[in-house]
């Protein structure tokens, strides 16, 4: 494509720009899916006009999908650009519209859940476009959750049935879709919490009259074949008081009452199998099973249970850490919530080998620091099964953010502490960095020209910690006396810091979760909460708004104002009220 075509494309969008620029969103929608929202009163100027800009961005588009995805990506600057690029596609190309069909669909359901009801129906037609495109032996998990989140409120059997087979390929969250239209059709009574497990799953598909989706034997740990579970740390507690700064974002709600940390139970299975699927990024699947071959429904992910032809065996015991985060790289759920549970088996089977799934570098690099790398079983395949004379499972390996390190349990955080060595402050603590995200492809800062000489002024060092060995990290957090960032696994390194660091994070409009507001509790740290702004999507309401994974990479804009006052009165924190949580069970 020529730089004369992209200009042209510029061109064009400027025209659009200029022509919605007193309320944009909806008179787009409205005039691109105008038989679907028929009710939506375009004024008949716009109308031309967007007309008019479809016509010349199709004039100058490529004609095949690859190349026209491609254009969107860089010249869009905004989903509504994107869908107008999509549409003016559409209208050129007759054959591989797959791709585009999703890529609409993907931009308008990140549109509808973050308020704009006039994108749910264009949502659907773009989804259903696509399933109906994807090879036949392609479930299309994202497209099935899609689809039955949408077709929910009118039709929930449909949605179960779709919801059914995208948990079948690894998404988790259509069981909440389940759920709701368990309930509308009366399948599961008022008030009854439908666990992230398959045996209510499969009750609901009974009951809808669709295909199991497994047939295997389910069993718990109260259940399974020669199990024994013992409780090794209580049920707990700690106040949380709300944050510095933007105390009203969603996730400091219940700031004030005691966060509870749930006991954890660890439970040894003889002859037990673990079975893990790792082949799907995002979507990791793991199973436990007793001696018989009876899968623990309670210890389990995903929703179709196997055991590989070929098992490895491993002598003595072998402990699980890993949970549904395995998979994709992600070193603060590896530090805070696989690495801690080390000191829960410890307490039950003192010695015994890690199961480690994932052959990661840097993985490999904190074992070795923490002194564990010599009890490490890491299988080179993806999806594989293992025997164990002895299989230890945790209580808490499946449930989403309920893990020790999120919680800042005081056990946990103590185990860190003593396997990283962390020292109690010094004077020579003086460094002030900032995580940078620029080489991320998610949370991104937007107008990082008016935020780099705010930081500047106020002495703060830019560091790209994925260009840093693990020792240089431990080294620059070590050294800090003030950290700020956006909502990043960069942020987990405060466990490196004495108590005492002054904190600064950047929270995303949308999503984030509450790992390093409990992290910093639990190390001693001061915390400061500051809301970034999202550049197309107005703030929800927080006092209703939940965690959306989908909205998870989208980027920012920070305002420079409002960063130079954060700023100013973090560094200003008295160092006298840091209190350190004790660190024994």
């Amino acid at each position: 494509m020529s730089d004369t075509e992209r200009e042209t494309i510029r061109v064009a969008l400027d025209d659009l720009r200029m022509a919605i620029m007193l309320h944009p969103e909806v008179w787009v929608l409205a005039a691109l899916y105008e038989q679907l929202l028929p009710a939506r009163d375009v004024p008949l100027a716009f109308r031309v006009t967007l007309q008019g800009v479809l016509e010349t961005i199709a004039e100058a588009l490529p004609r095949g999908h690859v190349g026209c995805l491609e254009i969107a990506d860089t010249i869009g600057a905004t989903l509504i650009e994107k869908l107008v690029i999509y549409r003016a596609a559409l209208g050129k190309i007759r054959l591989s519209t797959l791709w585009l069909h999703f890529a609409a669909a993907r931009d308008l359901n990140t549109l509808a859940e973050g308020g704009m009801p006039e994108a749910r129906a264009p949502c659907l037609m773009h989804a259903v476009l696509a399933l109906d495109q994807s090879p036949v032996d392609n479930p299309a998990p994202y497209l099935r959750q899609m689809i039955g989140h949408l077709v929910l409120p009118f039709a929930p059997r449909e949605a179960i049935r779709f919801a059914s087979i995208a948990i079948q390929g690894g998404q988790s969250h259509a069981m909440d879709d389940i759920r709701a239209a368990g309930a509308q059709l009366g399948l599961i009574p008022e008030g009854k919490w439908f666990e992230q497990s398959m045996a209510p799953l499969l009750e609901i598909e009974r009951a809808c009259d669709l295909q199991p989706s497994t047939t295997h034997k389910l069993v718990t740990a109260a259940t399974a074949a020669g199990a024994v579970s013992r409780t090794v740390t209580p049920a707990g507690s700690t106040d949380m008081p709300p944050p510095a700064g933007d105390a009203q974002y969603f996730l400091f709600n219940k700031a004030g009452s005691p966060i509870h940390f749930p006991p954890v139970t660890v439970t040894s299975l003889p002859g037990g199998v673990i079975s893990v699927d790792l082949t799907h990024l995002g979507r990791t699947q793991f199973y436990v099973f007793d001696r018989d071959g009876a899968c623990m429904d309670d210890h389990s992910a995903g929703t179709q249970p196997f055991i590989a032809d070929e098992v490895l065996d491993v002598p003595g015991a072998l402990c699980v850490i890993g949970d549904r985060f395995m998979g994709a790289m992600n070193v603060c759920h590896f530090l805070l919530d696989h690495l801690t549970r080390v000191a829960l088996f410890d307490r039950f089977s003192p010695g015994a080998k890690i199961l480690i799934a994932e052959p990661y570098l840097i993985y490999e690099r904190i074992l070795q620091h923490a002194g564990l790398a010599d009890r490490v079983v890491s299988p080179a395949a993806r999806r594989f099964s293992i025997r164990a004379e002895t299989l230890l499972v945790s209580s808490n390996m499946i449930d989403d953010f309920r893990h020790p390190g999120h919680f800042g349990a005081p056990w946990a955080m103590g185990f860190l502490r003593e396997r990283f060595d962390v020292k109690t402050r010094r004077s020579g603590q003086t460094r002030r960095i900032f995580i940078s995200r620029a080489d991320s492809k998610a949370r991104n800062i937007l107008n990082w020209p008016d935020v780099a000489p705010v930081l500047a002024a106020h002495g703060f060092d830019i560091v790209t910690l994925a260009t840093m060995t693990l020792e240089e990290q431990i080294a620059i957090f070590a050294q800090a006396a003030c950290v700020a960032g956006v909502h990043g696994a960069g942020l987990t390194n405060v466990i490196f810091a004495p108590p005492g660091l002054r904190v600064l994070e950047i929270l995303p409009q949308m999503v984030a979760s509450p790992a390093y507001w409990r992290l910093c509790q639990g190390g001693g740290h001061h915390y400061t909460a500051m809301i970034a702004e999202d550049p197309e999507i107005p703030p929800p309401d927080y006092a209703n708004w939940v965690h959306q994974a989908h909205f998870n990479d989208r980027d920012v804009i920070i305002n420079p104002a409002r960063l130079n006052s954060f700023l100013e009165r973090l560094l200003a924190a008295d160092d006298s009220k840091v209190e350190l949580a004790p660190a024994d069970f």
